[in-house]
């Protein structure tokens, strides 16, 4: 074989090399690009999954949330019952400790009254006895 009938099919070669490359990266590339669509499906599919989780997620912390704000509505109007009820409790007990006081005064001032009575009867009477004597010195009648 002469060397220019072998550089000829060394050409040939390359040539058929050449295009069996560009074939290779043609289906490549369609592969790449059937590959990248594939992708993109599945990445929009785990996007949307990812958002269904993520609004359930949602609206269980909101749910959870409105929980919590109720119970705490609930546990406040408790406290505020139990302390509006403390409250009147007290009141109550000031209001009865207020009468028993007043009726211990009220009996004082009741037990100084009689002691006023008595002792304005002791003084008539005293004021009598004297009278009495006053008027007997005066008719001349001895006193004991």
């Amino acid at each position: 074989m002469a060397l220019s009938d072998a550089l000829a099919k060394l050409a040939a070669q390359a040539k058929h090399l050449e295009a069996s490359v560009e074939s290779l990266k043609n289906k490549q590339h369609t592969r790449a690009q059937h590959r990248a669509e594939q992708l993109r499906t599945e990445i929009d599919q785990t996007n949307a999954n990812l958002q269904a989780k993520l609004d359930g997620a949602a609206d269980e912390v909101e749910s959870e949330w409105n929980r919590l704000q109720d119970q705490f509505s609930a546990d406040l109007d408790a406290m505020r019952a139990k302390v509006k009820a403390h409250s009147a409790k007290r009141d109550a007990d000031r209001a009865a400790n207020d009468a028993y006081w007043a009726e211990v005064e009220a009996e004082d001032a009741v037990d100084y009254a009689i002691y006023a009575l008595q002792e304005a009867e002791y003084a008539i009477l005293a004021a009598a006895d004297a009278q009495d004597a006053a008027d007997a010195a005066s008719a001349g009648v001895p006193t004991d």
